[in-house]
């Protein structure tokens, strides 16, 4: 079980819930016991662990060649595209062990508000017409885009300023883990965005309950499972 986190208080709310795999993009936290995704590597974003590198979900690794590439690279543990479906992911795999004669090593984000835009200008700079960059509102408060349907979607702070809109809704498939664990995606991720200290103990510790096949609350507010029900069209 991996979870990726941008704050401290994430950080060590995972290192209490005994979480081993740590990713972050944060500068701020390199210091720290993290595996580091490093933003400024446009190919994989790759992280080092103990176990080797690791590639990010947002790098569109959609099917076998593109894992098989990853692999080539040196990427032991390539991260999944947030927009497969349970159906299309199956068909990767299976067709990655026709085509190399060997399992894939994969991640899989279970978890989290997913970026849905990544923006170059900052919209809260401008919004309150700073002249530079790095003024660090974003930091000091929680900042939202509101849809005509009322949906709220999360501002967060990206590398050198870029603005990632994530997802209104958060990514929630503990009903599935093991369906997803049976078809050959050994490494799940939790991606912790906004949430504060409180949700992410809660929420460690209920996918760590559904592994282990104990009791766990499986539904929480403003959840989805994304693509993974049906694929994109």
């Amino acid at each position: 079980l991996y979870a990726k986190v941008r704050t401290l208080e994430q950080y060590n709310a995972c290192k209490e819930m005994g979480i081993k795999y740590i990713l972050s993009e944060e500068e701020d936290l390199k210091g720290l016991d993290i595996i580091y995704m490093n933003p400024r590597n446009a190919m994989v974003s790759p992280g080092m662990s103990e176990d080797g590198l690791i590639s990010s979900v947002y790098k569109n690794v959609f099917n076998a060649y593109s894992v098989h590439f990853m692999h080539k690279m040196g990427v032991e543990t390539v991260g999944l595209s947030v927009e497969l479906s349970k159906v299309e992911i199956e068909n990767l795999i299976n067709n990655y062990k026709t085509m190399f004669k060997k399992d894939p090593n994969l991640m899989m984000m279970v978890y989290g508000h997913y970026e849905v835009m990544l923006m170059k200008h900052c919209l809260i700079n401008k919004f309150y017409g700073y002249q530079r960059l790095n003024c660090k509102e974003c930091l000091n408060n929680q900042y939202y885009l509101k849809d005509k349907l009322d949906y709220l979607f999360p501002l967060v702070r990206g590398h050198k300023c870029n603005l990632k809109l994530l997802n209104s809704m958060k990514l929630h498939l503990i009903k599935y883990l093991n369906d997803i664990k049976e078809m050959g995606v050994n490494n799940l991720l939790l991606d912790f965005t906004i949430e504060d200290e409180k949700e992410v103990k809660f929420i460690i510790d209920n996918y760590i309950a559904s592994l282990e096949g104990r009791i766990f609350i499986r539904d929480i507010d403003n959840a989805t499972y994304g693509h993974y029900k049906e694929e994109i069209e």
